[in-house]
């Protein structure tokens, strides 16, 4: 079940990186339906979002991820989402009086939303399990944002270099990870390797098949995001997180 919400928020939330850069130059009538698919498309992506969480109360909880907010992490995700929901509003009630320059300016504020969420999403998968340090966290949620914008991009056309580059970017956040989390996902680790082959190969294959190659990618890497949020729950925490990304007491 998390893994197809998975699946869902890296689509939405990447398209609305994606989308509006690619249509900065587009026809009105591809805008408009654009314009038109945002709100609804954010406000499906807010609801995966809350239950997500409540997918993962003890998760949440470790960090801080409730409300009334209790530390830097959900503060920062509030100030990154409020960047989102700006972006929306900014397309869906002006974006045909804006040059291409304020599309990419929007497509900006969402590539910050989407920032937020790989962050908030990577803090549920460790939960209360091993982290491997915050540079290791870092650059797991950089995978993930990576993953985000790989299926914005096979969502709204051909895959090029940011699905190339999530190929690139899962593997080394599994080099990154604890070794405890490693030794547990086993033959799991064969799912991590599928997803980012076919990442890589999107861009190389015929029209045809890129696209599917690379929504596939995202799928295995969604099935796999699931499967060590799972794993991280039965895992202890050894590393110690800065105090400044921990909640407040």
């Amino acid at each position: 079940m998390i893994a197809a919400l998975l699946f869902a928020q890296f689509l939405i939330l990447g398209a609305n990186v994606v989308a509006p850069w690619r249509l900065a130059r587009a026809p009105g009538e591809m805008r408009r339906a654009f314009q038109l698919a945002i709100v609804p498309a954010l406000l499906l992506s807010a609801i995966l979002a809350l239950l997500h969480l409540h997918l993962r109360p003890d998760a949440a909880l470790a960090w801080g991820l409730t409300w009334p907010p209790r530390g830097l992490p959900i503060r920062l995700l509030l100030v990154l989402l409020a960047a989102g929901a700006l972006s929306a509003l900014l397309l869906a009630l002006g974006g045909r009086h804006l040059e291409p320059l304020g599309w990419r300016f929007a497509a900006g504020l969402a590539l910050l939303a989407a920032a937020g969420a790989a962050f908030a999403g990577e803090l549920l998968r460790v939960g209360g399990g091993p982290s491997g340090g915050a540079l290791a966290l870092a650059i797991a949620a950089l995978a993930r944002l990576a993953t985000t914008l790989a299926a914005g991009e096979c969502a709204t056309g051909r895959p090029r270099w940011l699905t190339f580059l999530a190929g690139v970017a899962l593997p080394v956040a599994i080099v990154a990870s604890p070794v405890a989390l490693r030794e547990a996902l086993d033959s799991d680790l064969w799912t991590v390797v599928a997803s980012a082959a076919l990442l890589l190969l999107a861009r190389f294959l015929p029209p045809s098949l890129a696209r599917l190659a690379g929504i596939v990618g995202v799928a295995l890497a969604a099935l796999y995001f699931s499967r060590a949020a799972d794993l991280s729950e039965m895992l202890e925490r050894p590393t110690p997180i800065p105090d400044i990304v921990l909640p407040d007491p």
